[in-house]
């Protein structure tokens, strides 16, 4: 098994179909689907029953809501695959070379990490916006690039874990904050860049980011501000360990 693709479900029974639909459509073939019911009340459980009845690459985990840090933990912990790549139930894969495109460029080169770009949809998956590549990017895309300089140089503030495909063995025992309903990415790629990593940046937009008013981080809500202002703690805390200089700088 090659690749794992890691997605929690809650209450997404608008846009779940979609999105299981564009894992399927991939020409990439050897994946497996795990699909994590976090207590959803709608008919997202039966939705992912349903999808698991018709090919057997898909696996459902009915549990209790316990929020996206850690149903995204229970999928590493139960991955297959020797890749890891997370997708959030209400968004979707539009290229459907993609993950063809980024296992080989993994392979290829040996990588920990390799990640693409993105597009930004409405609810009804109508394009809001592609921000054109930024220069630095350009600059250093499709090279091996170290930790330090795949953060400074290619995340650029951007913390979406979900437009990367990470080699599972280099995350390790590292998890997601369980703690976090907000910046959790940001949390986990900060310490995850703290080992010596093969990094690539691959020019190739693939990810139809879902942007919906009713989403979690886009509600106001004090959780979400002590959230924010605890990346500062813990930026702090990840300088004191890191050995790489650019990433120490950052």
């Amino acid at each position: 098994m090659l690749v794992t693709s890691i997605i929690p479900v809650y209450n997404a029974e608008k846009y779940l179909g979609e999105c299981i639909q564009s894992v399927l459509s991939q020409t990439f073939v050897d994946w497996e689907m795990l699909l994590l019911d976090d207590g959803s009340t709608d008919s997202s459980g039966m939705i992912c029953d349903n999808y698991a009845k018709i090919d057997k690459r898909i696996k459902v985990i009915h549990k209790t809501n316990t929020g996206v840090s850690d149903t995204r933990n229970r999928g590493i912990d139960i991955a297959q695959g020797k890749y890891i790549l997370f997708l959030d139930a209400d968004d979707y894969w539009y290229d459907n070379s993609a993950l063809e495109k980024l296992v080989n460029t993994a392979e290829e080169y040996d990588l920990d990490i390799v990640r693409g770009e993105y597009k930004a949809v409405n609810q009804y998956g109508e394009k809001l916006f592609e921000r054109s590549i930024i220069r630095s990017k350009r600059e250093f895309s499709n090279k091996i690039l170290p930790s330090g300089l795949f953060y400074t140089k290619i995340l650029c503030g951007e913390n979406f874990l979900v437009l990367s495909l990470i080699r599972r063995e280099a995350i390790g025992e590292l998890r997601f904050n369980k703690e976090l309903s907000f910046l959790e990415d940001m949390d986990f790629y900060a310490h995850f860049l703290l080992n010596p990593l093969r990094c690539m940046y691959v020019p190739i937009r693939f990810y139809a980011y879902r942007k919906i008013s009713t989403s979690a981080s886009h509600i106001p809500k004090i959780k979400n501000l002590t959230d924010g202002f605890s990346m500062c703690h813990m930026f702090d805390k990840c300088c004191s360990y890191a050995v790489d200089e650019e990433l120490k700088k950052a």
